[in-house]
């Protein structure tokens, strides 16, 4: 694909939490913990707390909020983009811990990763301090209060990682481990796979014509990646995308789709933001393709960072690339 690419950067960092007095947390812990870490963004950036929910249009610090960036993010006026495109994406992804014990006991550990994109990566301070807030305010049903003993800064691509935040204090530093969409073109460079394994980690929530798909074509799967890494680039990185989009698609429904172990995996949750319930569910499990697929390693590897399809800040869209030149399969992001 010849193309340019996205300004897309990003950075991921993992919190370790201490648990204080028993967590209670249910399997999908995404939902728990994005609605408990938004209360508390919002009681620490906000200073018109007691507005409505929703109600950020109007306020005099719209533009320059902490909070209605990250959360109640806005199309800007000046914007290129029609204004019917009512939805633009957050600038961060919750990955929430894998498979939590119904109870942490006191004493215990747990551990999650967020990922920031763009200009969210220099509102890191507020996730600390939030995340510490919520410590204090508890989480999960019962209300279980923890320390939040580390936060480290890990690079999505070379694994280095280092600690920004311990025993209350932040830390500066030293290294710059933050990555770019050029990363990710460097590392597959000279890689000539013909066939790619996705690894649905989490539900994945993809739409096609209007309806859920519960076995996505690798056509689906880029066309949902173009729109998703499209829209951060161009809403959180400065940057408007200008590629080829619909030949992009066209040659990835070359690709087939030779083995499919995929189940549907249904979960909703309650906003009370919305006063709603809000379906969740998506696709887990493993697809193979087949077929000329190096172009689009890069774009796979992206949405590997920074997740895919709807609900991605609860930690849905979460997949993992393999692929397979040669014989030998090797994993990645």
């Amino acid at each position: 694909m010849n193309q340019d690419s996205p300004s897309l950067q990003f950075a991921a960092y993992r919190f370790r939490l201490r648990v204080l007095e028993p967590i209670h947390l249910p399997p999908n812990a995404g939902s728990t913990l994005r609605g408990g870490f938004g209360a508390a963004f919002k009681r620490t950036a906000c200073f018109q707390r007691n507005r409505p929910p929703d109600s950020c249009a109007g306020c005099m610090a719209e533009q320059n909020c902490p909070y209605g960036y990250i959360f109640e993010t806005r199309i800007p006026p000046d914007s290129k983009l029609p204004r019917s495109q009512a939805e633009i994406p957050h600038p961060f992804v919750l990955e929430p811990p894998v498979d939590p014990p119904p109870v942490s006991e006191p004493g215990s550990t747990l551990e999650f990763r967020t990922v920031l994109v763009g200009r969210a990566i220099a509102y890191l301070p507020y996730f600390v301090l939030a995340f510490g807030r919520l410590g204090n305010d508890g989480i999960g049903r019962g209300r279980g209060r923890f320390d939040l003993e580390e936060v480290r800064a890990e690079h999505p691509i070379r694994g280095q990682s280092e600690p920004i935040y311990s025993q209350g204090k932040l830390l500066p530093c030293s290294s710059d481990l933050t990555a770019t969409y050029s990363d990710l073109v460097e590392i597959c460079r000279d890689t000539a796979p013909d066939r790619v394994e996705v690894t649905f980690l989490s539900p994945t929530r993809l739409v096609s014509e209007h309806q859920l798909v519960t076995r996505p074509s690798f056509a689906v799967l880029i066309r949902a990646a173009l729109r998703r890494i499209s829209a951060l680039s161009y809403f959180h990185c400065c940057h408007r995308w200008e590629a080829d989009y619909k030949g992009i698609v066209s040659r990835a429904e070359g690709v087939d789709m030779v083995e499919s172990q995929l189940r549907w995996v249904d979960w909703e949750r309650y906003s009370s933001r919305q006063d709603a319930r809000m379906k969740l569910g998506g696709v887990v499990g493993i697809a193979c393709y087949e077929g000329e697929v190096a172009p689009f390693l890069p774009l796979l590897l992206a949405v590997g960072a920074v997740h895919v399809g709807k609900a991605c800040t609860f930690g849905n869209g979460r997949i993992a690339v393999n692929w397979a030149s040669g014989g030998d399969t090797m994993e990645r992001i």
